[in-house]
């Protein structure tokens, strides 16, 4: 009798357990829900509409380039838009020099006037050869004045 008791004490507390463990289980399979549904929230706000909202930035871009727009590429080439094809593009970035990149390099356009076309280098270019000329006379006089000052 004694043993029977002790059998059946262990089945009841045995069939209690199980009931916890499921009850447990129940209660883990809701916060494991709840615990994804905060992780697809998370993706969604910090990393999947930011990304959309860039892309359809940069669409917008794209639609805008037109020939004479001024743009800088993604390798920091700071040049105006010679010519407008479906997928490249032409970039004069010197006077007779045009580069073809694809439509997706072109990270950003920049004001009117920031490049400084092929026009207005010329007149740099003057302006440092002048400098430059002014500096070889200046270092040939000081050498004229150091030889005589050995010499004599």
């Amino acid at each position: 009798m004694l043993r029977t008791l002790l059998l059946s004490l262990a089945v009841v507390s045995t069939t209690v357990a199980n009931a916890q463990d499921a009850a447990a289980q129940q209660g883990g399979m809701t916060s494991t829900l709840i615990m994804l549904a905060v992780m697809g929230l998370f993706f969604y706000f910090m990393i999947i509409r930011p990304n959309k909202k860039r892309q359809t930035e940069h669409q917008n871009l794209m639609n805008e380039l037109k020939k004479g727009s001024e743009v800088i590429t993604s390798a920091g080439i700071i040049g105006k838009v010679a010519e407008v094809a479906e997928s490249y593009i032409s970039v004069e970035i010197a006077n007779n020099v045009v580069i073809k990149l694809q439509r997706q390099a072109i990270i950003s356009m920049v004001p009117k006037g920031t490049y400084k076309g092929t026009a207005d280098n010329t007149q740099g270019n003057k302006k440092a050869k002048k400098e430059e000329n002014i500096t070889e006379t200046t270092a040939e006089k000081t050498e004229v004045a150091e030889t005589k000052e050995n010499n004599g």
